[in-house]
Formats: C-alpha cells, sequence, structure tokens
C-alpha cells in the first residue's frame, strides 16, 4: 500500500517543460533566394529593406537565418568589417609663407575656404622682416613620418620646429631644434634636408624657423616644396560606402499643433536602422530650425536625436545632414517653433544590416526572415572570419551574395503566435488529486473502522 502511494505522489509532482526551437524553413514567414559564386569560403547578406517589415522588432533580427538546399541550418551571424589598413602617402606640398608683421601690428590671419585650403592675410607685413613661418597642406589628415626639403642651389644650416594642426588654430610640436644642412664641399658634401616627424594624423603643418636664413625664401617655387611621407586611415567603413537614401512622404498633411510648436510625421514602410536624416524646405519658406526625434508606437516612447537648420536661398537647399547612432526607426518627427508654409522634406540615411554565412550542404541557399516562434543558433562566426582573414591577409573579405525576389515561406501566419489547444492537464490534474484524496480518506475510514485485535 505505501508502494501505491508513492508512485501516486511521484505521477502528481511531474511537470512538463518546453524549450526554443532552432526552426525549419515551415517557421518562417519569407524567404529570398541567394545567388552565390561556387567556391567561396563565406559569402555576405545585406539585408533587403522589405525583410525589415517581416522581422520581428522584439526579436532583434534573430528571427533571420540561412538555409541549405535542404532546408537545414548553415553558420550565420553578423559580420565585423576588419579594422582599416593605413596606406602608404606621400604628398608633395608647397611652402606658404606668413608673413612677419610690423611692431604693434596684430599677426597675420589664418584660415581655411570652404575647401579646407589654407588662407593667409598678410594684415599689416613688416618691411624688414622676412618670414619665419611656412605652412604645409598634405590635403587629407595623414600620419606624418618625415618631412624632406627639395635640394637647394646655394649651401644652407638651418634649424627648424614642425608643428601639426588640424584646424589652423591649435598646433601640437612635433620635432623640436632638427637640423636642414645642404654643404657642396666636393667628397666632404653633407646633405641632410630630411626631418623625422611622428605623431597623430593631421592635415596641416608649420615649419618655424628656429636659427639661420630659410634658402628657399627667394628661390624658385621648385626649391619652396617639400616631400611628406606618411600614412593615411581611410576611416570611411563599408557601412558608409552602402548607406542608402530615401525619400519620406509626410504622414501628416495637417502638422500637429500645440504650444511647443509645429510638429511634422513621417512614416516609413518599414523600421529601417535609420543613421541620419536630411531635411528640406518647401518653394515658400526660407529658413527654419527643426527638433528631430523618433517615435516607438510599441512603447510611446519619444527618442531627441538632435536639431537642425535649414535655409533655402535662391531655390536652393543647404540640406544639413544630421548623424546619430543606427537604430531601427519607423516614425520620425520633425518639430519646429514657427509655423511654415509648407511641410518640410525628408530623407533618411539607413545602413543594411550586413550577415555572413559558411556555405555548408548543399547549394541554391536561402535567406529566411520573419518568425514568431524559430530564433537563429549561435554560431561562431567571428571566430571563423578571423581564422580565414590570418589565412588570407587582413584585406580579405567574403564574396558577395545576391538577394532574390521574396517567396512565401509560411506567409504572415509564422509571425503570429501559434494557436495553444486546450491544456487538458490542468483538470485532468484535480481529478487525480480529488482521486487521492478520496483514496487516503477511504483508507482512513476503514483503518478506523476495523476493530482492535483482543
Amino acid at each position: 500500500m505505501r508502494r501505491n502511494l508513492l508512485v501516486c505522489c511521484i505521477g502528481l509532482l511531474t511537470v512538463a517543460s518546453g524549450v526554443h526551437a532552432a526552426g525549419t524553413p515551415g517557421d518562417y514567414a519569407y524567404a529570398y533566394p541567394l545567388t552565390v559564386v561556387p567556391g567561396a569560403p563565406a559569402y555576405l547578406v545585406d539585408l533587403p529593406a522589405d525583410a525589415y517589415t517581416w522581422a520581428r522588432r522584439d526579436a532583434s533580427l534573430a528571427d533571420i537565418s540561412v538555409v541549405d538546399a535542404d532546408g537545414r541550418d548553415v553558420p550565420f551571424g553578423r559580420y565585423t568589417d576588419a579594422p582599416p589598413s593605413p596606406t602608404p602617402v606621400e604628398v608633395s606640398a608647397r611652402l606658404l609663407p606668413v608673413p612677419a608683421v610690423a611692431d604693434g601690428a596684430p599677426g597675420a590671419r589664418i584660415q581655411r575656404n570652404a575647401n579646407g585650403d589654407i588662407v593667409i592675410d598678410p594684415g599689416k607685413a613688416s618691411a624688414q622682416a622676412g618670414p619665419r613661418d611656412w605652412l604645409l597642406d598634405a590635403k587629407r589628415s595623414i600620419t606624418l613620418d618625415a618631412l624632406e626639403f627639395a635640394p637647394q642651389s646655394s649651401d644652407a644650416s638651418i634649424t627648424v620646429n614642425v608643428e601639426a594642426s588640424n584646424d589652423l588654430q591649435h598646433w601640437e610640436l612635433r620635432a623640436a631644434e632638427e637640423p636642414v644642412i645642404s654643404l657642396k664641399r666636393g667628397d666632404d658634401s653633407v646633405d641632410q634636408r630630411t626631418v623625422r616627424v611622428g605623431g597623430e594624423p593631421a592635415r596641416y603643418y608649420r615649419v618655424h624657423l628656429t636659427q639661420g636664413d630659410a634658402p628657399w625664401a627667394d628661390a624658385d617655387a621648385a626649391a619652396a616644396t617639400v616631400k611628406l611621407t606618411g600614412q593615411f586611415l581611410d576611416t570611411t567603413t563599408a557601412a558608409d560606402q552602402r548607406r542608402q537614401w530615401l525619400d519620406v512622404p509626410t504622414s501628416t498633411p495637417t502638422p500637429l499643433a500645440t504650444t511647443a510648436g509645429t510638429t511634422y510625421e513621417f512614416r516609413l514602410k518599414a523600421a529601417l536602422p535609420v543613421d541620419s536624416v536630411r531635411v528640406s524646405l518647401g518653394d515658400s519658406d526660407s529658413v527654419a530650425r527643426f527638433d528631430v526625434s523618433t517615435f516607438d508606437e510599441a512603447s510611446g516612447v519619444v527618442q531627441s536625436m538632435g536639431e537642425v537648420s535649414v535655409t533655402r536661398v535662391g531655390g536652393v537647399d543647404a540640406r544639413p545632414e544630421l548623424s546619430f547612432q543606427a537604430a531601427r526607426t519607423q516614425i520620425i518627427r520633425l518639430r519646429t517653433p514657427v509655423a511654415l508654409r509648407q511641410p518640410p522634406k525628408l530623407s533618411v540615411g539607413w545602413t543594411p544590416d550586413r550577415f555572413v554565412f559558411l556555405p555548408e550542404g548543399r547549394a541554391p541557399y536561402k535567406l529566411l526572415v520573419g518568425s514568431y516562434m524559430a530564433r537563429r543558433a549561435s554560431y561562431p562566426v567571428d571566430d571563423a572570419i578571423a581564422s580565414l582573414r590570418s589565412r588570407n591577409g587582413d584585406s580579405w573579405t567574403p564574396a558577395e551574395s545576391k538577394v532574390g525576389t521574396r517567396e512565401d515561406a509560411s506567409g504572415p501566419a509564422a509571425l503570429e503566435a501559434p494557436k495553444v489547444p486546450y491544456d487538458w492537464t490542468r483538470p485532468l490534474l484535480w481529478v487525480v488529486l480529488i482521486a487521492g484524496a478520496a483514496l487516503v480518506a477511504g483508507m482512513a475510514i476503514s483503518l478506523l473502522r476495523k476493530p482492535r485485535a483482543p
């Protein structure tokens, strides 16, 4: 009897548990055929714009996967671009003299034009003193390793300081009291025209003469040039090159007017990873300032992204660009403190999320998007890509795949919560509990009625 009671208790305490499955093609809403060049060890996949319509916001793009011809998952995950590598660069730059000024007069005014070129306003120059400073424009920010002066027609022995700047206002010393010597003495000639520099990247450099007279001051243009040797680091990422711009019509032809100003709302067709906006004015407006924000309908959260001022002069828009951290956004609001005659125009910049997969199994491969239940397995894709880079060189990148036209997998039904069948375990549990209690009560009553032994 005790054995039967133990079995009954174990049955009452048994509980079932469920787990998230990786999913099958039938668990996803849509599929995109992928065209690849055979033989590559890895392939890149850029998400098409309409894929963001089906990828669930709460899944953080984990409801996206790639399968082979047999419907089996292949290693797939986000792709991280390799860090940029420095490129050797050699630039010939002209020495631009900064005029010495008369006693008591303000110094020369140095500034940049719209292209970044150096503009020197000499002010009231000194009639007697020659320049002691010369400016160099490398045309882009470089890490300067060495500065080599041009050969001179006459002997020279000077010392110089070399300074660097990115704005022509703030200067940093890079080389101090460096000798520059050019002496023609037959077999005893000395030709030391190179100055080692180093330091952080900068576009502008200044040569300050600390001792001697500059031999290039009255020479021809060839003598007044220097060769800049260093490295250039291209900070333009692959994501910047892949950025796309999309014009978004306003969804509020009649703006929302409040005490804080006038708000225009723009709705994208899908929640894209927006990272920048451009705003322009209608033909009847000339200047306005906008507060740019995003609105999440699900949570009701308004996120401020920044402020932008827009002008329209002579029918031409300045179209300033506001950049911010990329985030999936579907609704963007522009609020201006003054009323406009016409709604503004908005363009959004977005960069498709980039993934990579390793070609296991048989082609063709398909990109699966959108699922309520399925979530992509976590593959060590980063380790695999790092191994391929170490084998093929830092400049190696996976081959690109071509994303085809969307096909139905299970359709929109895969995005909805599955219908849960009626859970019979709860009433069954109560029946078992009541039956067990009745059994125990019956046993107790029978024991009480049983006469005691004499």
